[in-house]
């Protein structure tokens, strides 16, 4: 019998959004709500999210959400004869959001508002209009739980260690550009930026609960080991030019170990060197002598924590059935 191999995620997430819009379609016809059929696909579509820790909770949250931006415009809807009372009504809803500890509902609560101080063309508020716009919302939530959870649950052992992957592959690639500038003095890559690797690495924090939750110790490793190379980079970087001195080929020597390393390839003994060398290459290269000594000091710190990272990865794969 083949085995079946696991749905990549964007295909997964296509097939769940597609799913929920389809049982919202039908639902919401067969309510006979069509003319609110939007609010409920925009409901569905939000809330397709298997990043949710507590997916009770958040739906409790959204639910909240469209009672609150329902009940704003109740409130409003006499004096809703503009953009400017629009303005204020979302501010208004944003406030009330917030102040009940309802932060997950305030982008449903906004859409409520928005469409029915706009689309709402009543001489007064119904009752029913209430009844109209929550009920869509409620279908496309509980269209979406029923795509995310059941038919296509969550698997967070997949993810976290694709996020780790993920990350293992970006810092490789960020090795290999330093190492060619330095080697060939070419332009040098851009330089690795926080606000590329912090999200995955708290995704990757979040995901950590439960039987996983081992898994955040990686996470930890991999935010030192993120600040130990944008530390290093920098010094890196500010180097004159290098070529063919002792100290270029001291540096491309310990960055192979570092890719290597994170590359999960074979290791070979990292080249020591006390402190009298990097002061005697710093000589040799004409540079401040403290500079490389300092680099020298966080290559050490870099090829800890990424030996770190290469056992405790062994000890979690292990735990995989």
């Amino acid at each position: 019998m083949a085995v079946l191999q696991p749905l990549h995620p964007a295909v997964r997430n296509a097939l769940r959004v597609a799913l929920a819009s389809a049982l919202t379609i039908a639902a919401t016809h067969w309510s006979g709500r069509a003319s609110t059929l939007t609010y409920g696909m925009l409901a569905a579509v939000l809330f397709v999210n298997d990043r949710q820790n507590r997916p009770g909770r958040q739906a409790l949250q959204q639910v909240a959400g469209i009672v609150i931006g329902v009940v704003v415009a109740l409130v409003l809807y006499p004096f809703s004869n503009g953009w400017f009372m629009l303005s204020i009504a979302l501010l208004c809803t944003g406030l009330v959001a917030r102040g009940l500890g309802m932060a997950g509902g305030i982008g449903l609560a906004n859409l409520a508002v928005w469409e029915m101080l706009t689309f709402c063309q009543c001489e007064r508020f119904e009752m029913r209009l209430l009844v109209n716009y929550i009920v869509p919302g409620l279908i496309g939530m509980a269209a979406a739980l029923f795509a995310t959870w059941v038919v296509w649950p969550p698997q967070p052992q997949m993810q976290v260690r694709q996020l780790d992957q993920w990350l293992s592959r970006r810092l490789q690639t960020q090795l290999q550009g330093l190492r060619r500038w330095l080697e060939t003095g070419d332009a040098p890559s851009a330089v690795l930026h926080t606000s590329e690797v912090l999200p995955p690495i708290q995704d990757l924090q979040q995901l950590a609960r439960g039987p996983l939750r081992r898994w955040g110790q990686l996470a930890l490793l991999w935010r030192q080991v993120l600040r130990q190379w944008i530390l290093l980079e920098a010094q890196i970087r500010s180097l004159p030019p290098l070529p063919g001195t002792p100290l270029q080929q001291q540096l491309l020597d310990r960055l192979q170990w570092l890719a290597t390393a994170d590359h999960g390839g074979q290791l070979q003994p990292w080249p020591m060197a006390a402190p009298e060398q990097w002061l005697a290459w710093s000589r040799s290269s004409d540079v401040a002598q403290l500079q490389p000594l300092a680099i020298g000091l966080q290559l050490e710190q870099l090829r800890s924590l990424l030996r770190s990272q290469e056992l405790l990865r062994a000890a979690l794969l292990r735990q995989v059935p």
